[in-house]
């Protein structure tokens, strides 16, 4: 009676398992999966990147027209006056979304909006 209950168990749980067979199957699947997968994920991650940089050069126009429509239709310049240096970056920065790199003591800007992402 006891060995019964005992076989009985061990049927059970060999039933439940996953033979090796299935789960290299299911590895497989699994990785062409990903083979496919990465390509579009490639291309997605491109697309934004151009996106991103269009979105830049938009930003910074917007700049230069809301700039222009404050100063007379002037566009800014970069000028070195006695000991002043105007910077036209400093001169789009209220315009524009970038305010992350910018030290009022100091030329030194973040260049956030001039680059595109695939030129780091």
């Amino acid at each position: 009676m006891l060995s019964e209950k005992r076989s009985h168990i061990y049927s059970r749980d060999i039933q439940k398992a996953f033979t090796l067979i299935e789960l290299l199957v299911v590895i497989s699947i699994i990785s062409l999966l990903i083979g496919i997968l990465l390509p579009a994920l490639g291309k997605a991650r491109s697309r934004s990147r151009q996106i991103q940089c269009a979105s830049n050069q938009k930003q910074h126009g917007i700049g230069v027209a809301a700039y222009s429509g404050d100063y007379d239709a002037w566009l800014p310049i970069s000028a070195v006056r006695a000991r002043t240096h105007v910077e036209w970056r400093r001169a789009l920065s209220p315009y524009t979304l970038n305010k992350d790199g910018l030290t009022l003591g100091s030329i030194e800007l973040s260049q956030t909006i001039y680059k595109c992402p695939d030129l780091r």
